[in-house]
């Protein structure tokens, strides 16, 4: 063949690949949600329950503005799941919360690459005929033993347990489609006392397939009054805000007594519910992200779960970044 007819050929070839090549570079990455799995479980004092699973994770679906009961989100509703296998972080919510309280964030964990899923616990607002459950006080965390919201505990284990068994199961959607030992939590107010709990904070509920955990302005005090967090062992990130004034006030000395790698944010302006999605009434959680401190707790969560499970390097992304925060401390030392 005529040596001019072969260079003609190949470049004509790499015209029209290279568009295909530049879209598969350039793709954004989009957040898939699915509730369509459930599951059943009973607990070792023979209490029955069942679980909806919310669950989001990274696909090449194109995203569509998304009803979350009163949240406009923006994903890919019940879309397949990006190849390849994904670390998974369970989401435990607050007191009186839901699964789907701080979808900002669970979407935009998504998008970096992880799978997140929750449930709505016992005490969650939006748990259907369930029985109330009654106000607990806060303030007696003397009294708050191992039996305290041990509820919470049985149901993010079997959450986890849940989700990894889909990974080996033919025809799920999380068919292969996770990393097993790469497990994180991330947890909200009393979401946080769960995943401190699970992370070495109760020996009894030590739960050691989790290896990192983000506690959001978490309620802590019963850990405080213990005395010890020598169980604490694994990686752990702490956010507060200067306007959350019943719990980030507690939460230096906590993270203070935390032994291993740690993280210490406080956010300028930032209240109790500025990991909820009050962040983003009005608009949608894309919106949301843009700017302030919804960015700011999205990034530094998400430069967290890919230090500490991905095993990157994000040394620039974890400082102090700036006006908007207030307070920053990696490992005891302050920024």
């Amino acid at each position: 063949m005529n040596l001019k007819v072969v260079s003609w050929l190949l470049l004509a070839g790499s015209m029209l690949l290279s568009p295909l090549l530049r879209a598969g570079q350039d793709e954004e990455p989009r957040a898939g949600f699915s509730r369509a799995l459930q599951f059943n479980y009973e607990t070792k004092g023979g209490v029955k329950r069942e679980r909806r699973v919310f669950l989001w994770y990274p696909t090449t679906r194109e995203e569509v503005r998304f009803r979350y009961g009163g949240q406009q989100g923006m994903i890919a509703p019940e879309a397949p799941v990006e190849e390849g296998a994904h670390p998974l972080i369970i989401f435990s919510h607050g007191f009186c919360g839901s699964a789907d309280q701080s979808v900002f964030l669970m979407e935009a964990l998504a998008r970096a690459g992880y799978v997140v899923a929750s449930v709505h616990h016992e005490d969650a607002m939006h748990a259907g005929q369930r029985k109330r459950t009654a106000m607990p006080n806060f303030l007696k965390a003397k009294e708050w033993q191992d039996d305290r919201f041990i509820d919470r505990r049985e149901d993010v284990v079997a959450l986890l347990n849940f989700v990894l068994g889909q990974n080996g199961l033919e025809g799920s959607l999380l068919h292969k489609r996770l990393a097993p030992g790469m497990v994180g939590g991330a947890g909200h107010s009393l979401g946080g006392y769960t995943l401190v709990g699970m992370a070495g904070g109760r020996d009894s509920w030590r739960e050691k397939r989790v290896g990192a955990i983000l506690l959001l302005s978490p309620y802590v005090l019963p850990y405080l009054h213990q005395g010890s967090l020598k169980g604490v062992v694994v990686p752990v990130m702490v956010q507060g805000g200067t306007w959350d004034l019943g719990v980030t006030p507690f939460l230096k000395r906590f993270y203070d007594q935390l032994e291993g790698a740690k993280y210490y944010l406080v956010l300028r302006g930032a209240g109790h519910f500025a990991w909820t999605d009050l962040n983003s009434a009005g608009g949608t959680t894309t919106e949301a992200l843009r700017k302030g401190n919804p960015r700011l707790i999205a990034e530094y969560s998400v430069a967290f779960f890919d230090r500490h499970l991905k095993g990157l390097d994000r040394r620039k992304e974890l400082v102090a970044r700036g006006r908007q925060v207030h307070t920053w401390q990696a490992n005891g030392k302050v920024e």
